[in-house]
């Protein structure tokens, strides 16, 4: 997955302030890796560690802030309120991970993007939801992983 970053760069650059961005998918198939190649992209060479424990972090850029979430350890899907996601989903990218444990507060305009696969055999597919996201996913094609 090392060409992601660039991969990263683009996917960034049509996105503002109240996109979602859903990450599925099953341990160690590549959510994680995008979401650092989506903040490294437009932030360069910098520390992401993952938000497992945390459940969030975030990262301020000069356009609109980044909320990398990771929700597989939520004890029940209200804990995502006391994140601030009212607040994500209003003003910054929110890239979440493990989504599908508080799907139910995921907006409908959610982007979806689909790992599957495992070692070297993966897919990624991205489901828009958007007229916007559409224009994306014709204009970068596919991701390779």
């Amino acid at each position: 997955m090392g060409g992601l970053r660039g991969e990263g760069g683009v996917l960034f650059r049509f996105w503002g302030g109240g996109v979602v961005v859903c990450l599925n998918g099953n341990l160690g198939v590549g959510k994680s890796t995008l979401a650092r190649a989506i903040i490294r992209g437009v932030l360069g060479d910098i520390a992401v560690p993952s938000p497992t424990f945390t459940l969030v972090q975030t990262y301020d850029t000069a356009d609109t802030p980044i909320w990398h979430m990771d929700w597989y350890r939520l004890q029940s899907p209200q804990e995502v309120f006391e994140l601030g996601i009212e607040d994500a989903f209003i003003n910054a990218i929110s890239l979440i991970e493990w989504a599908e444990n508080a799907s139910e507060y995921i907006p409908e305009t959610a982007l979806q993007i689909d790992f599957n696969g495992t070692g070297d055999s993966r897919t990624v597919t991205i489901t828009p939801h958007t007229d916007h996201h559409t224009d994306m996913v014709a204009h970068i094609g596919n991701i390779t992983l």
